[in-house]
């Protein structure tokens, strides 16, 4: 990551401002998360509710962290005084009601024991995935200058990296050597001089498969106060800007504009635009809203609904694709089914007609390389 901060074109010294900003590196901050949360027991069917959740004071005895304990409650615990504090007294009753992200900074609370306790599974997922990219972003908002806006880089740099990441997971389950009914991956193309064609585009000869993606979270104002206005704002950032360019492009294939290699544009069957968003939870209600804004959409037979995934679909359908099943047969059973009004992850994961959960290698890989990095920074023997 810190390398590839440097090279980019946006480019931050990421590793220097946690060096700076927390007593933990990278690594570290990932291993003493994991290592709490494997020592709350919270997913132990084995034991009672009554059980879990609960980490004695001794749990980094035996490893890296047995004399930096200050450092990783800093990052990870709490007193109440502090969750006091981080609340605060201000603000109405029911945007308090809704307030999480202090349990999500600190998800232990830790009492005058030593012990630790969870707050609540969530929180601890959180603080090991969302967590680093706000954390980060407190570190590149500490460093804007009135001449320059470092937290603005940083976030289109965690857009580039996402994009990055979606092309290449994808690209994973399409091996060049596939014949070309399987399926051949492009990605983004300049047209027109300054235009760019859909981040992924995928020839399922006669049908093609069009993927935007685009990063970015909720804002705090919307996840608590739940303000209509801020919530047609976030649509419009997270989803309908960039579906719009999405039907944008499409009509631009459909009338020349670009073309995808190899593919005749007069002989496709259906055009599937997908659009990767991070922080939206498909339901009904949302569709309708993003289907009535988008009518132009829908003014080319050819062109399915739009399905909106977010960054853990998107691994879910790729998993698929890999472990066999056609791309474009997933997305026609399942726009076929009870489930097309609903996110992707609960067709697979719910219901018995779908093809199943399969982890794509890529993520797996990566998940592996995490685990070794953990156990090599926590000193412990590898069972």
């Amino acid at each position: 990551l810190a390398d590839g901060a440097r090279e980019h074109e946006n480019g931050l010294p990421l590793d220097v401002w946690i060096e700076e900003d927390y007593s933990l590196s990278l690594e570290e901050k990932f291993a003493a998360g994991f290592a709490l949360h494997a020592a709350s027991h919270v997913f132990n069917p084995q034991l009672a509710p009554n059980e879990r959740a609960l980490v004695e004071p001794d749990v980094f005895a035996t490893s890296a962290f047995r004399d930096r304990l200050g450092d990783v409650h800093q990052l990870l615990a709490a007193s109440r005084e502090w969750y006091r504090a981080a609340f605060g007294p201000e603000g109405e009753l029911s945007d308090l009601a809704w307030e999480t992200v202090p349990f999500m900074q600190r998800p232990f609370l830790e009492l005058s024991s030593g012990q630790l306790v969870l707050l609540s599974p969530r929180a601890i997922n959180l603080w090991l995935g969302d967590g680093f990219y706000y954390r980060l972003l407190e570190s590149a908002q500490r460093r804007n200058t009135d001449e320059f806006s470092v937290s603005l880089t940083f976030t289109r740099f965690v857009g580039d990296l996402v994009e990055q990441w979606a092309v290449r997971l994808v690209k994973s389950a399409y091996p060049g050597e596939r014949p070309a009914a399987a399926g051949r991956v492009h990605g983004e193309q300049l047209y027109d001089g300054r235009k760019l064609s859909p981040d992924v585009a995928i020839d399922h000869d006669p049908d093609l498969v069009l993927i935007e993606v685009r990063s970015g979270y909720l804002t705090r104002e919307l996840r608590v106060g739940g303000d209509v206005q801020a919530f047609h704002r976030d649509l419009d950032r997270l989803v309908l800007r960039k579906a719009r360019q999405l039907c944008k492009r499409i009509s631009d294939l459909f009338e020349g504009r670009w073309s995808v290699p190899g593919v005749e544009t007069a002989h496709l069957a259906r055009v599937w635009p997908l659009l990767v968003a991070a922080d939206i939870t498909q339901t009904e209600p949302l569709r309708e809203l993003i289907e009535r804004s988008l009518p132009v959409l829908y003014s080319y037979a050819r062109v399915q609904r739009l399905l909106v995934l977010d960054l853990e679909d998107l691994e879910l359908l790729i998993g698929l694709v890999e472990h066999g099943t056609s791309l474009v047969q997933i997305l026609d059973q399942r726009q076929q089914g009870p489930y097309a009004e609903l996110e992707l992850k609960r067709w697979i994961l719910e219901d018995p007609a779908s093809p199943g959960e399969h982890r794509p290698s890529f993520a797996l890989e990566r998940w592996e390389r995490v685990r070794q990095a953990v156990t090599e920074t926590l000193d412990l023997e590898d069972d």
